[in-house]
């Protein structure tokens, strides 16, 4: 499946700051793999494990590069059949691991399948799932999960149970991180906006927790 949309210059730029921004994070990942296969070179299952890591990731950049620049010159979105939990198990594997940090989905949703640009939709979910694990600095909880909508298209959400993202910061363009830049959720809304869907920070309840989390809603359509 497939739909046709004409370059959109916002959506084109902020496409090009997704490459900038995850190939930093995959190129580290990779870096990281290469340099504990160096160091355990005398236990060849281990370092072949990490060899097998570093290739995953540099072939999601170069699939993640080829897909950005197609959408970014106006050509359709790739929208296929995929599984909510192989698009769950792609994200999660691109984010480095935290101690007390537990990321899971409901595995009654797990074969549900929704129509996304892999590639493209994978990286969004990494990225807010990188978002709420650095929100988890004590340890914590972040569950992704599915929805279907009236219109036949989902809803994918991203909740923790941090402290919760302040409604100033939202798509607002900075970050409290301190190597952080900021563009990923703004690179989140591009990738949305050329499914044709939307992103939105779901309410919290301030007074339920002194830690009311976040959630993150995707909105894909049919």
């Amino acid at each position: 499946m497939s739909e046709r949309q004409g370059a959109d210059p916002r959506i084109a730029a902020e496409l090009a700051a997704l490459v900038l921004h995850d190939f930093r994070n995959m190129l580290a990942v990779a870096d990281t793999s290469a340099h504990l296969c160096e160091q355990n070179l005398d236990d060849r299952p281990f370092a072949e494990r990490q060899i097998k890591r570093a290739r995953e990731q540099l072939r999601r950049a170069q699939d993640l590069a080829t897909r950005c620049l197609a959408v970014a010159k106006g050509e359709p979105i790739d929208r296929a059949r995929i599984r909510f939990g192989d698009l769950v198990d792609e994200a999660v594997s691109s984010v480095a691991a935290r101690a007390g940090v537990e990321i899971g989905a409901p595995p009654d949703q797990r074969n549900v399948e929704i129509a996304c640009d892999k590639a493209l939709f994978a990286r969004v979910l990494a990225n807010l799932v990188e978002n709420a694990r650095d929100a988890l600095e004590g340890g914590g909880h972040i569950e992704l999960s599915i929805e279907p909508l009236p219109d036949g298209g989902h809803a994918v959400r991203v909740r923790d149970d941090g402290p919760g993202l302040p409604a100033h910061l939202w798509l607002a363009g900075v970050t409290t991180k301190e190597a952080g830049s900021g563009l990923g959720l703004l690179v989140a809304r591009a990738v949305m906006s050329a499914h044709g869907g939307a992103m939105r920070l779901e309410p919290r309840d301030v007074a339920a927790s002194s830690r009311p989390g976040t959630t993150i809603s995707l909105i894909l359509p049919a």
